[in-house]
């Protein structure tokens, strides 16, 4: 009678040891794609530059620096957009007697710098959207708060 020691042991299960071999490969190859991902696109995913994109804005800050320019930090999506810009005093004539105020044209926002929240430079990811509204919230802030007052 002939013997054949892999299927006569009791103790060796085929079954059992193909399951854990292939559980230790399964493991040992996703760790090792996970760490030659790059972590920084998880984080970050590029930008959708759709026409239609909802964006969320919230002015963190607005200084005036000299008689026609001005700083400005947005965040932008959860991002620190830091912004610097040139404007034009206008006067604005609202019609009420003493209501003489004075607003702001911004003509170009010269400076673009992106944050992410980690607080890593990215790349500017800003639309032409994005200019128009930052432009919105910052002469509508420095309208309300009388910044531009000579």
């Amino acid at each position: 009678m002939e013997q054949n020691p892999a299927l006569d042991n009791p103790v060796f299960n085929f079954k059992k040891a193909l399951g854990s071999i292939v559980a230790i490969s399964t493991l040992a190859v996703s760790v090792t794609a996970l760490s030659i991902l790059d972590n920084e696109y998880l984080l970050n995913p590029p930008a959708e530059l759709y026409g239609n994109s909802q964006s969320a804005y919230a002015l963190i800050d607005v200084k005036i620096t000299s008689t026609d320019a001005g700083n400005a930090i947005i965040n932008l999506n959860g991002q620190r957009v830091y912004v610097t810009f040139d404007f034009d005093r206008v006067p604005d004539y609202n019609g009420v007697l003493g209501g003489d105020t004075t607003a702001i044209d911004i003509k170009e926002l010269k400076e673009i710098r992106v944050i992410d929240r980690h607080g890593k430079e990215v790349r500017d990811n800003t639309t032409f959207d994005d200019h128009r509204n930052m432009i919105s919230i910052i002469t509508a802030h420095v309208y309300a708060n009388h910044m531009a007052e000579v």
